[in-house]
């Protein structure tokens, strides 16, 4: 019975598959996901981070920027800090 078999059939692996458009749009959040990681990574890269920096980048809990030293100036409270 074509599709009817695929998705309500005994067979496991066909009717856990996406069908058209949502096999598309499927392959359209990959695709981004991808991008966005590939983004990230080159982001990470150009900010000059450590390892340990960018694993904890990729888990979530720190962006990018998060690491970067501020420039501080004499009449700053934490200048002596440094």
């Amino acid at each position: 019975m074509g599709l009817f078999d695929d998705l309500f059939g005994s067979d496991k692996k066909k009717s856990q598959q996406a069908f058209g458009l949502f096999s598309f749009l499927n392959e359209m959040q990959e695709d981004d996901k991808k991008r966005k990681q590939q983004e990230l990574e080159k982001e990470m890269e150009n900010q000059g981070l450590e390892d340990w920096q960018k694993e904890l980048v990729r888990n979530g809990e720190y962006e990018p920027t998060s690491f970067e030293e501020e420039d501080l100036e004499e009449d700053d409270y934490y200048y002596e800090d440094e």
